[in-house]
């Protein structure tokens, strides 16, 4: 999942299901221990970065969630933007402190503009 935030990626995570059990639909959300690893790796970011930048062209993203996978090929495809991502399983798996990091960047942005 891409968090983005005015055109600009803010967060980058992965739900990883290597030892999860399907307990549900066919969302990654109904599987029974999922874990939600947050992306730091500078390559990857600028990986996602290039291919998000073309959505912008047709709309803006004030705050959206890109659910985006990379096939087997290494290539990327966007399945969906969220306009309200939960971040229950990222807090769950990778604390507040990210979170309440990423809040903060929002608001002062807000502030900034306001």
């Amino acid at each position: 999942m891409a968090i983005i935030f005015n055109d600009k990626l803010l967060l980058l995570y992965e739900r990883n299901i290597d030892n999860a059990k399907f307990v549900g639909n066919l969302s990654r959300a109904y599987w029974q221990g999922l874990k939600v690893i947050h992306i730091t790796e500078e390559k990857m970011l600028a990986n996602i970065e290039s291919f998000i930048e073309p959505i912008f062209q047709k709309i803006s993203l004030n705050y959206a969630g890109a659910d985006i996978v990379m096939d087997k090929h290494g290539k990327l495809w966007l399945l969906e933007l969220n306009s309200m991502p939960h971040y229950d399983s990222f807090v769950r798996d990778n604390g507040e402190k990210i979170m309440v990091e990423m809040v903060k960047k929002i608001l002062k942005s807000l502030i900034a503009v306001g």
